[in-house]
């Protein structure tokens, strides 16, 4: 099957629905906390990444106009789901759908209101520090990182499992 385009896509904050907010939602990146490794025997230096350690993970979301869910209270966890149908292809042509769901979870940290002007849309954005960020693809989990109960599930696989029975 060939996944070749996502088709359509809802937007959902602490299970309400956030309909026409915007065109399009970036996810964001996952980047391992590291550590160089050099000395005797290595040649030059190795940016050795930390297992299951991610770097914070920022969140932007960004709004065409003002709406009353861009207002923020930093004193609370958001959880937003993100669910999404992705139109597929077989061998044959035909076409098919397969789902993706993401699930984001935590705390506003930035709210910009956006500009003012008359006969444009305001752009008003949220940033949040997230701990908590799954990724599914059909039903198969991509990953899964929970930060504040040490979880870091990469293609299927809890990366530190090994390290937690030393705890």
């Amino acid at each position: 099957m060939l996944n070749d385009k996502l088709h359509s896509f809802n937007i959902y904050r602490n299970g309400n629905t956030l309909t026409g907010i915007a065109d399009e939602i970036e996810l964001p990146g996952i980047e391992f906390i590291s550590d160089t490794i050099t000395g005797y025997g290595i040649a030059g230096e190795i940016d050795d990444p930390t297992m299951g350690l991610t770097k914070s993970l920022e969140w932007e979301l960004k709004f065409k106009t003002l709406y009353e869910d861009v207002a923020i209270d930093p004193t609370k966890v958001d959880t937003y789901t993100i669910r999404g149908s992705q139109q597929r292809r077989d061998a044959t042509g035909n076409n098919g759908y397969s789902g993706i769901k993401t699930v984001l979870q935590g705390r506003p940290k930035s709210l910009m209101p956006g500009t003012l002007k008359k006969g444009s849309p305001t752009n008003p954005s949220v940033k949040y520090e997230i701990t908590y960020y799954k990724l599914e693809v059909g039903d198969r989990v991509i990953f899964e990182i929970d930060k504040f109960n040490s979880v870091c599930i990469m293609n299927g696989v809890d990366i530190l499992a090994d390290m937690k029975k030393y705890l």
